[in-house]
């Protein structure tokens, strides 16, 4: 378990590190020199490391070679993208009130992300060791495929196309599509809505919910939310199709009667 948590951790702290300045292409004033065009991409030089070194050391369960169908983001000047870009400046505009704001700094710094369920009062994470290995494991795996195909589509972030668009947070040293919080919360609910299905759609809730915070922080569109949950939904189906993954939910479905 410490094993798992420790990868976890890792995964997350670079997702959320709310120290790291934005990358050098993602930056205001070199937005504002350069048009945007279809080509443009999150360049590959400024992932943080760390990231990278997670992607390469694979996943636990799942085979290497295991497909996720994320379809490709929509184009930088097509009119979906210049949409979700006037979404996201209503947000800015409309919605970061102080308790959202709170929320939003809460939700880029906590790891792991399934506390998040815990902070809300569903779920409490010292009362379940078997719980908290099970939900790290499949953490591990949906986090590993994430980075994945952020490698493979190195979608800008949005302040990248509009640079007008301020950021609740630091803009984050990887690729925006999919949204990593948007797979990473949504994961965890569905693994929690199987342990207690009393709350299974509370849960997701709350997933939805930090993921919009983000588009309303400003660091994603909301179509990478939709893909990050999609993302979710297909490694976590492939993971609970494991006997060994199986015998662990049972495990903890007993936990959670005992202790919660």
């Amino acid at each position: 378990m410490k094993k798992a948590l420790l990868s976890t951790v890792l995964v997350f702290s670079v997702l959320a590190s709310p120290v790291m300045a934005e990358p050098v292409n993602a930056g205001k004033a070199e937005a504002a020199k350069a048009p945007v065009t279809d080509a443009l991409k999150y360049r590959m030089e400024d992932w943080d490391p760390m990231m990278v070194e997670f992607f390469e050391s694979g996943p636990r369960v799942l085979p290497t070679d295991f497909k996720v169908d994320i379809p490709p983001y929509p184009a930088n000047t097509s009119d979906e993208t210049k949409a979700e870009l006037a979404t996201l400046k209503k947000y800015e505009a409309e919605e970061r009130t102080p308790e959202t704001l709170k929320k939003i700094h809460y939700e880029n710094t906590v790891m792991p992300v399934y506390q998040v369920f815990s902070y809300y009062g569903l779920y409490d994470f010292e009362k379940a060791p078997i719980t908290n290995s099970l939900l790290a494991s499949v953490d591990r795996d949906v986090s590993v495929f994430m980075v994945g195909v952020k490698k493979d589509m190195q979608r800008p972030r949005p302040s990248q196309l509009d640079p007008t668009l301020t950021t609740v947070v630091p803009v984050q040293h990887h690729a925006a599509y999919p949204g990593g919080h948007a797979a990473q919360s949504y994961a965890s609910a569905l693994v929690l809505g199987m342990v207690d299905p009393r709350n299974a759609e509370k849960y997701k809730q709350i997933a939805l919910d930090v993921a919009h915070r983000r588009e309303v922080a400003g660091v994603h569109f909301p179509s990478d939310s939709s893909s990050g949950r999609l993302l979710a939904e297909q490694v976590v189906k492939a993971l609970f199709e494991k006997p060994a993954i199986q015998k662990r939910l049972e495990l903890a479905k007993k936990e959670f009667e005992t202790s919660h």
